[in-house]
C-alpha cells in the first residue's frame, strides 16, 4: 500500500473545491437550534482549550478532543476548528436515535455519551466538518426552495462523511486502522468506505476517493 508523506492540506483542499461546486447558496444563516428543544441536564461541555475539569465526564470530553486533535493535525481546516474560538464540545446522555449534532446557533458540538472509542471519534470528526462548513459559509441560504434546501443538506452530510473517510484512510496508511475499521464495519457507511478504498487502491488520489464517497452517499 502506498504511503503518503507530508500534510494532507492539498487533498482536502482539492476535495473542498469539488464540494463547493456541487452548488447551493453559500451564506450561512443559523437555523432554529436543536438545543432549544432539548433537556440540557445530562450534558457536559468544555470550551476551548478543552482542558479537563474535576469530573469524570469532563475528563471524558477532554480525552475525546485530545484524541481527535491527533487525527486532524495534518488536516489544517479541521485542526483550526479545535483552536481558540472553536465550538463547545459536549457529551450528552440525552441523545437516543441521534449519535451527535452541530448546533449553529449555540456553536457547540454534541456527541452521544453512549458512544466510545472510534465510534465517538467518527461522530466528533463528522460534526467538526459541519463546523468547518459553517465557518466558510458553505451551508443553505435563506432563499432556497424546499427541494434546494434538501439537496444542500444532503450535500453537507455527504461531504462530512467523505472527509471522515479521508482522515481515517490517512491514519490507516500510517498504521493506525482503528477508525477506518470502525467505519468499514458500520452499517451506515460500510458501502461508502468500500467505494473510497477501491478508488484509493486504484488511483491513490484522495480527492478522487472523496468524490467517489460523496457520490456513493
Amino acid at each position: 500500500m502506498k504511503a503518503f508523506t507530508g500534510r494532507w492540506r492539498g487533498p482536502l483542499a482539492a476535495w473542498a473545491i469539488r464540494f463547493a461546486m456541487t452548488a447551493f447558496a453559500v451564506c450561512c444563516l443559523a437555523p432554529k437550534s436543536l438545543a432549544d428543544e432539548r433537556i440540557e441536564s445530562g450534558q457536559v461541555c468544555l470550551d476551548p482549550p478543552y482542558e479537563a475539569g474535576q469530573t469524570t465526564a469532563e475528563q471524558d470530553v477532554a480525552a475525546l478532543v485530545a484524541t481527535a486533535r491527533t487525527l486532524v493535525v495534518d488536516f489544517p481546516s479541521l485542526d483550526a476548528i479545535l483552536q481558540e474560538g472553536g465550538p463547545s464540545i459536549c457529551l450528552s446522555d440525552n441523545l437516543f436515535s441521534e449519535h451527535g449534532y452541530f448546533d449553529f446557533e449555540q456553536f457547540h458540538i454534541v456527541v452521544s455519551a453512549k458512544l466510545t472509542g472510534a465510534k465517538a471519534l467518527a461522530v466528533l470528526l463528522h460534526e467538526l466538518r459541519h463546523a468547518d462548513q459553517f465557518r466558510v459559509g458553505a451551508c443553505p441560504g435563506a432563499g432556497l426552495s424546499m427541494q434546494e434546501n434538501a439537496r444542500a443538506v444532503f450535500a453537507m452530510e455527504a461531504d462530512a462523511n467523505a472527509v471522515v473517510l479521508l482522515v481515517a484512510w490517512k491514519h490507516k496508511v500510517d498504521g493506525d486502522s482503528a477508525l477506518w475499521d470502525s467505519l468499514a464495519r458500520g452499517d451506515n457507511v460500510a458501502d461508502i468506505a468500500q467505494r473510497f478504498a477501491g478508488v484509493m487502491l486504484t488511483s491513490s488520489d484522495p480527492a478522487d476517493a472523496a468524490a467517489a464517497a460523496f457520490e456513493q452517499w
